[in-house]
């Protein structure tokens, strides 16, 4: 797996050699050094007007006076936001080792953390720099991507104190200048500073050997090339056979046509013809070595040729101190690709196939396959597009490579298994579903033409690829929610795997986890989770044993294991935070599920801290169970905080999440949720006016008859025996709960037994069995002691108080752990003094959660003998809602009926006895 740091050419983290054919710019970096500390020394002006040579200086000026500076030279290839932030993160590295160690270690881990995540914590390290570092930034007009160009701008205009820049540019069109202007945070470099003037263009002249110019022919000379560098060059090496200097120098011109033609009559064609194909050929190369010059240009004595061009100091400019690398300057470089196309047209496709050719088998990938797409042979394009597909993602090139296909015809890409595979899986990974299965198909479809065309498939292993092929199909299941495609899908991949690919064997024995899950099997999250993540490990992937902790941790929490899922998705949260940084969608993972193992347990700030921030990551990436966490933890405790419109966004919120990815198991949770709220108050009853219950499996109310009874199903017979019992059918309720009870306790699902027991007793008390209640929720407090779980009791409201009472009394000291237990129970609902108070009430009477004004209106006018109907038009209300009243003091009360609670509130005193 290849890094992004791999990508990034050593020559662009130094500055160009200060050699001896430049002369000392004193005047203009003393000019830059007066203007003080200014934040950005913005150095805007032509091409060939000295900018790099002021810059180097400087650069070098800086550094004998124990500064401390880092250099990055920019090109086109540096509009992949993510190859920038690389970038700029090794160029400062490069001078302050220690510093942008949290960026670095982000872009090393193989797959990259999303772009956001990379920009933040670069800023922040900035932000938090500690020495002062100056930054030089060559040839940053390269940057043309809207995208990079906001990212600079950002480092630039951000809190930096300890980050000083210097910018080479040729424009203004990428910086965001007015803005740096107002801020007083940048110094301007002009073309006007730049120009050589009089005594400085006589010094260039003498240093060339041009000793017998006089000062007026100097002086001509720098008023015809306007101060310009480059045209000096120019001039000075065509005087050199130059007779007749006055003549020379009257006639010299500096427009740019002129300065073409005097390219090409006074330097390109002075020189031997070997020379001359040599510039031609080598001029398609941004850059060369002697390697790529012989892979280019295999019949030349190349060697030869650059020596020759260095002696002669044709433009050359040497990229490293060993003078193994080297580019010409930007105007020579422009003037031989014209003057190639002009001559030799026919060639140019050929020379970049050979670059790219050498550049590709020296893992040069990006730099090869823009040569292969300058060749214009798409085929050649798109395969090494294919071949290369896999260093680029794995690099974090995900853009780059997205950019590239794009430029692809459909019908070609359609062709390009790998590529497309790749594209399946950054899709999949960021839940755009349609657009992974898209690529899916195309995938599979090429795969087999792959297979008709057999031994004529460059040497692709076939298998392999129809492996990974699977895998991919698998993990869109999985990640797409079918539980029962991908549990099958699963075990089918690893049935038939043939390769050595343990990531995706691991991730496969880890979807087999999550699957059996949701099918209430917990074995191989009992024997084999370490195994698995010890797997991921070996193979150098920790970003995969982030997404498999969180796996396991969330079977641990089904099957009752609390303590040792906190200790699993802790580890994961801190590798995820090593991997990505805090507020990222990754860390969000661990942290939803960590958040409702916290509200379980009754720890409720501690859940809305560790929620706080995370609720749009969980979003973004991961299971659906992460964001279904995040959203059911912050749902309750908005309606603990009787914050009743936050909670009703936030469900609302939720369903729309849920509908928008597909996930009906989440719909389905969500359902219940609204379902519970509205039976506990009729603030939230309205909702239930256009229930829509299309997401709940059909079949639901036995679960020993189901074929493959899952999480679905018990959700369904959850909501539909909520509906039950608030329609007054408790009787139907409680015989399916029963079954679904029996059947969790038999797949040791603790979650579930807690779930189902709770709502059980509730539909028990409704149907006047208190003791029968009371039996089943301490069977299911014994059964899951060790668990401790508290909120899925007090949650179902304070129609189980007198239940939990009655077992607090019993229990005595004969189970002190079990009492303790439920003691917490009793104090989650809130109501610790009630609970005292009620084991002095009255003998016989039923403990009650306060009533509120308006109940208490209900239950006096009810035993003055008004109907239902009377009592709406007596307090202008309506009817239905009168109803939703009744059914709140029935569940407080433990009332099978409106006789029974009149009697009830009469021998509390709650209204007078007539």
């Amino acid at each position: 797996m290849q890094s992004s740091r791999a990508l990034i050419r050593k020559t662009k983290l130094q500055p160009p050699r200060n050699d001896s054919h430049t002369i000392q710019r004193t005047r203009v970096t003393e000019g830059i050094s007066k203007g003080g500390r200014s934040h950005i020394i913005l150095i805007a002006a032509p091409a060939g007007s000295g900018k790099t040579t002021a810059m180097v200086q400087a650069f070098h000026q800086l550094r004998a006076g124990g500064q401390t500076v880092g250099w990055a030279s920019l090109d086109s290839a540096d509009n992949d936001t993510i190859g920038l932030i690389a970038l700029v993160a090794a160029a400062i590295r490069g001078g302050l080792a220690n510093a942008c160690s949290a960026t670095a270690i982000l872009l090393e881990t193989g797959l990259m953390p999303p772009e956001a995540i990379l920009q933040r914590t670069l800023l922040n390290e900035l932000a938090d720099l500690q020495q002062d570092v100056t930054l030089f930034l060559d040839d940053y007009h390269s940057l043309t991507d809207r995208r990079a160009i906001d990212l600079m701008n950002a480092v630039f205009e951000a809190n930096t104190q300890h980050l000083r820049f210097f910018i080479a540019t040729r424009n203004y069109h990428n910086i965001s200048v007015a803005r740096l202007r107002m801020l007083g945070a940048v110094q301007e470099v002009t073309f006007n500073e730049l120009q050589f003037d009089r005594e400085e263009t006589r010094r260039v002249l003498h240093f060339w050997g041009h000793t017998d110019v006089t000062e007026a022919q100097s002086s001509l000379l720098c008023h015809k090339t306007e101060g310009w560098v480059a045209g000096l060059q120019l001039a000075s090496i065509a005087l050199t056979n130059e007779a007749n200097k006055d003549s020379f120098i009257a006639a010299f011109s500096g427009t740019n046509k002129r300065i073409d033609g005097f390219i090409s009559d006074e330097v390109f064609q002075k020189h031997p013809e070997a020379v001359r194909d040599f510039l031609l050929n080598t001029s398609i190369l941004d850059r060369f070595t002697l390697d790529l010059c012989n892979a280019v240009n295999p019949k030349s004595p190349n060697y030869e040729s650059i020596n020759y061009i260095e002696q002669w100091n044709l433009f050359l400019i040497p990229l490293d101190g060993e003078k193994k690398w080297f580019r010409y300057h930007h105007l020579f470089n422009d003037y031989l690709r014209r003057k190639l196309t002009e001559v030799h047209p026919g060639r140019v496709p050929e020379l970049h196939k050979a670059a790219a050719g050498w550049l590709f088998s020296h893992d040069m990938v990006t730099e090869a396959i823009g040569h292969a797409f300058a060749s214009g042979d798409q085929e050649f394009a798109g395969h090494l597009l294919d071949e290369g597909s896999d260093a680029l993602f794995s690099a974090g090139r995900a853009m780059t490579l997205e950019a590239y296909a794009r430029r692809l015809p459909d019908a070609r890409l359609r062709r390009l298994p790998r590529l497309l595979l790749d594209r399946a899986w950054e899709n999949q990974l960021r839940w755009r579903f349609a657009e992974a299965e898209a690529a899916l198909r195309d995938a599979r479809a090429a795969v087999q033409l792959l297979d008709e065309e057999d031994g004529r498939n460059c040497g692709i292993d076939l298998g392999y690829l129809r492996e990974k092929l699977s895998h991919r199909e698998m993990m869109l299941k999985l990640l797409n929610d079918d539980s029962a495609g991908a549990r099958a899908a699963a075990q089918a991949w690893i049935d038939a795997r043939s390769s050595n690919d343990m990531f995706m064997y691991a991730s496969s024995l880890s979807a087999k986890i999550l699957t059996d899950r949701e099918f209430f099997r917990f074995d191989l999250v009992m024997s084999r989770a370490e195994e698995v993540r010890n797997l991921f490990i070996e193979h150098g992937a920790p970003y995969g044993t982030v997404f498999h902790d969180s796996i396991v941790g969330r079977s641990l929490q089904r099957c009752g294991r609390l303590d040792e899922a906190i200790t699993v998705l802790a580890r994961s949260h801190e590798v995820a935070v090593k991997l990505h940084g805090a507020y990222t969608p990754l860390a969000s993972m661990p942290i939803s599920l960590l958040a409702a193992i916290a509200y379980e347990r009754d720890e409720l700030e501690r859940a809305r801290r560790l929620l706080e921030g995370y609720l749009p990551l969980s979003k973004e990436l991961g299971f659906v169970d992460n964001m279904m966490e995040a959203f059911l933890t912050s749902i309750r405790l908005a309606y603990i905080d009787r914050d009743f419109a936050q909670a009703t966004a936030l469900l609302d919120e939720a369903e729309c999440a849920a509908r928008q990815f597909g996930f009906d198991r989440m719909q389905g949770v969500i359902l219940l949720e609204r379902v519970r709220v509205a039976a506990l108050d009729p603030f939230f009853a309205r909702a239930l006016d256009s229930i829509d219950l299309s997401c709940l499996p059909a079949e639901y109310d036995d679960p020993w008859h189901l074929p493959t009874p899952g999480s679905r199903h018990e959700t369904a017979a959850l909501v539909h025996c909520e509906l039950l019992v608030s329609a007054g059918k408790p009787k139907e309720a409680i015989a399916i709960l029963r079954r679904w009870l029996r059947f969790a306790n038999q797949r040791h699902a603790q979650a579930s037994m807690v779930s189902t027991a709770a709502l059980l007793a509730r539909a028990l008390i409704r149907d006047g069995e208190m003791e029968a209640a009371q039996r089943v929720l301490l069977d299911t407090l014994k059964s899951t002691a060790k668990a401790r779980f508290i909120r899925r009791f007090a949650d179902q409201g304070p129609v189980l108080l007198p239940a939990f009472t009655a077992i607090h009394q019993k229990l005595g000291d004969q189970d002190p752990a079990l009492a303790a237990h439920v003691g917490a129970i009793l104090e989650a609902f809130g109501t610790a003094s009630q609970a005292k108070a009620g084991e002095t009430a009255v003998a016989g009477a039923a403990l009650y959660e306060a009533l509120t004004d308006r109940e208490v209106e209900i239950l006096r006018l009810a035993d003055s003998g008004f109907s239902n109907g009377e009592i709406a038009a007596q307090m202008v209300i309506a009817e239905s809602t009168v109803k939703w009243y009744w059914q709140r003091i029935f569940d407080k009360f433990a009332a099978r009926g409106r006789r029974q609670a009149i009697r009830t509130a009469r021998t509390l005193g709650v209204i007078n006895s007539r």
